[in-house]
């Protein structure tokens, strides 16, 4: 039996024994003696949807005896973490998404979305509200590597810059509170 689409089946599985392994070796881990180390590995576990509750729980309370300067280790993770999902989308899974979008379904709901929001300046907007956002960033990020205007060095400042808005609003807010 052939797969079609192995590549996404094998990035979910990969997801999913991230979670797993993640929820046995935590309580061993003491993540909040961890300090910058501790925000830095948050960060990495923050971009991806299944490990977003958690990341945001231990960057509150690394926030809470830290302060707010934990925030720019926490962005170097996310910085690290969306990464490889650039990587992902543009270099292991574009063929394969390719062929996906060439689907008669896929086609018929892309085709339903106006020509005004499938432009670049468009896709960079919707991009930067959802990694600002403090939500999982994989869907931003996957949607900025589709500007293929944007250079490397370009979209990693970029998702930096938005991440530290999103982290630091995420401190602020657990500050407050």
């Amino acid at each position: 039996m052939k797969l079609r689409y192995p590549k996404i089946i094998l990035s979910i599985i990969g997801y999913i024994s991230a979670v797993v392994i993640y929820g046995i070796i935590s309580p061993f881990l003491h993540i909040e003696r961890l300090d910058h180390i501790g925000a830095f590995l948050a960060g990495i576990l923050y971009v991806y949807t299944l490990t977003t509750g958690s990341a945001t729980l231990m960057l509150i309370d690394l926030a809470k005896f830290n302060g707010p300067i934990i925030g720019i280790s926490a962005g170097l993770g996310l910085l690290i973490g969306d990464s490889f999902i650039l990587i992902l989308a543009r270099e292991v899974l574009s063929d394969e998404i390719y062929l996906l979008a060439e689907e008669r379904d896929v086609k018929s709901l892309l085709s339903r979305i106006p020509a005004l929001m499938r432009t670049n300046q468009s896709k960079v907007i919707l991009s930067c509200i959802l990694i600002a956002l403090p939500i999982p960033t994989e869907l931003g990020v996957v949607l900025l590597s589709s500007v293929k205007d944007l250079r490397k060095a370009e979209l990693l400042a970029l998702i930096l810059s938005l991440h530290l808005i999103g982290v630091f609003s995420i401190i602020m807010l657990a500050q407050a509170i």
